[in-house]
């Protein structure tokens, strides 16, 4: 017979220790922030070396296009790829999940509304940053070179962004738009919200 502290006798009445498989079980606020972090860094990380190992740093001339496909591709791989597995171990319903439902007129309205008015906002909290940051919180050693960092970002961005051709546009449409609707919106009111919802 089975004691209650998971021993067991045998046919000659010596004790046996018996193996109780434990059951364990994240939970969902947990793998939440977990599936976060390793997104961020899996993204981030693996995938800004793997396209600065590809194409390296010049992004000038031939190397705008090849960049603006691997920007695409990362965030295929490391984004929605990443979303659709935790979907699955998880095993909630993809279309519940990662929200595959169009909403209706007036939530899109006030999204669209939402999102001009943010842009006023978050251009003031910007001005009020950069005035902290470079007042009060970085040295004034330093700056210059935050400066020119910033100045190399802005001038990747215009060499990303620039359209030369109607078939141009609708790829950097699809680059810059489109790619990160689908794969942003996956991981963080796909996935990232639903486990917080269910925490």
């Amino acid at each position: 017979a089975q004691s209650e502290t998971g021993v067991t006798r045998g046919d000659a009445g010596i004790p046996q220790l018996q193996l109780v498989p434990v059951h364990w079980e994240m939970s969902p606020v947990t793998f939440g922030l977990v599936f976060l972090i390793a997104v961020f860094f899996s993204y981030q990380l693996v995938g800004s070396l793997a396209t600065i190992a590809v194409i390296g740093f010049d992004l000038s001339g031939k190397n705008v296009q090849p960049m603006r496909l691997a920007t695409a591709i990362a965030q295929f791989l490391f984004l929605l790829g990443p979303a659709v597995v935790a979907v699955r171990l998880r095993k909630w319903k993809p279309a519940t999940a990662l929200r595959l439902h169009a909403p209706g007129l007036v939530p899109s309205i006030l999204v669209v509304c939402g999102v001009i008015a943010l842009q006023f906002v978050l251009q003031g909290y910007m001005e009020a940053q950069e005035y902290i940051l470079t007042h009060y919180l970085i040295p004034p050693s330093v700056q210059p070179l935050l400066k020119k960092l910033e100045e190399l970002i802005q001038g990747m961005y215009r060499e990303l962004l620039v359209m030369r051709s109607p078939a141009e546009m609708l790829f950097v449409w699809f680059v810059v738009a489109l790619t990160p609707a689908i794969c942003e919106e996956a991981v963080f009111r796909g996935v990232a919200q639903s486990a917080f919802e269910r925490g």
